[in-house]
């Protein structure tokens, strides 16, 4: 065997060593873009089943409001049909994996329970007593957002320490 051909060999071996990581690494970055596919795909069938929920609570307090100042029958129906969207909806988020749907469907059964009793207000002809039933107990209410505690501001070190952080506050003199 000449020198040619044992470099030509090794040339060949090192070439064949090299291929194998690269085909192991290109099974895994499949294997990664594959979950990466699925997880996308939940995201957008998540976004779509809140579109969805959110259409739902909105024709529900459009449907309510309406169904208090005009008992019209069409109304009610509204009401119902609403909330099974939204029901159907929040199915649909639970399906997905979000484990925060399940105390939102039963924040939607207490919902009809409170749409059932404003039917027997609004049935009664207690307009009144409906409107502020509606505004108290029907209505979702706004949880208000947690303020953020603005960015630190940092000081370069002035020898070989960390950095100085003040988190909202103004740096102490001296």
């Amino acid at each position: 065997m000449t020198i040619r051909s044992r470099l030509l060999a090794s040339f060949a071996v090192v070439a064949g060593l090299l291929m194998l990581p690269m085909a192991y690494g290109l099974q895994q970055l499949r294997a990664v873009r594959g979950i990466a596919v699925a997880l996308r795909t939940e995201h957008a069938e998540a976004y779509a089943a809140l579109g969805t929920l959110r259409e739902g609570l909105v024709e529900f307090d459009r449907h309510a409001r309406s169904y208090v100042i005009v008992p019209d029958p069409a109304f009610r129906s509204g009401l119902g049909q609403a909330l099974a969207r939204a029901g159907e909806a929040t199915g649909r988020l639970a399906s997905v994996g979000y484990t925060q749907a399940e105390p939102l469907g039963a924040d939607l059964d207490s919902l009809g329970a409170r749409t059932r009793a404003l039917d027997l207000l609004v049935a009664a002809g207690r307009a009144e007593e409906a409107t502020a039933f509606l505004r108290q107990a029907v209505q979702p209410r706004r949880r208000p957002r947690p303020r953020k505690s603005p960015p630190p501001r940092c000081a370069p070190p002035r020898s070989r320490r960390r950095w100085r952080c003040s988190w909202g506050r103004a740096w102490p003199s001296g």
